[in-house]
């Protein structure tokens, strides 16, 4: 059995973000490549809890246990929006949103990165 102590976070963070529109085909299309930068902070304490073995016998082993946050890391992330109004669909113009970008974290206690990708279309 493991117990945790209440666990709080108190994530603080700063970022710059550079973006350029481009509008393309007479304005219906714009994108947006963008890059941004961005670093965090974590203020809350390390997360403690305790482990019980055996907690059914006459004398369970209690071991604490302490996990480190991760406090000061960052995140580079590129990628690209775009934004279009459709023809018309039905009497109607529709608007489309979409974006793909990619995510590097990166810091003393960790390394990773992600990619994400959407898209919408109003009906």
């Amino acid at each position: 059995k493991v117990r945790f102590e209440d666990v709080e976070s108190m994530i603080s963070f700063g970022g710059l973000t550079v973006s350029k529109n481009y509008f393309v085909l007479d304005d219906p299309l714009r994108l947006s490549p963008f890059i941004t930068l961005t670093a965090y902070h974590d203020f809350a304490g390390d997360i403690d809890a305790t482990m019980t073995i055996d907690q059914n016998s006459a004398n369970p082993i209690v071991l604490p246990v302490t996990t480190k946050r991760l406090q000061t890391y960052g995140e580079a992330s590129i990628g690209m929006n775009l934004l279009s109004l459709t023809g018309k669909i039905g009497g109607a113009e529709r608007l489309m949103v979409g974006s793909v970008r990619g995510d590097f974290q990166f810091g003393e206690d960790v390394v990773g990165g992600a990619v994400t990708a959407q898209f919408r279309m109003q009906f």
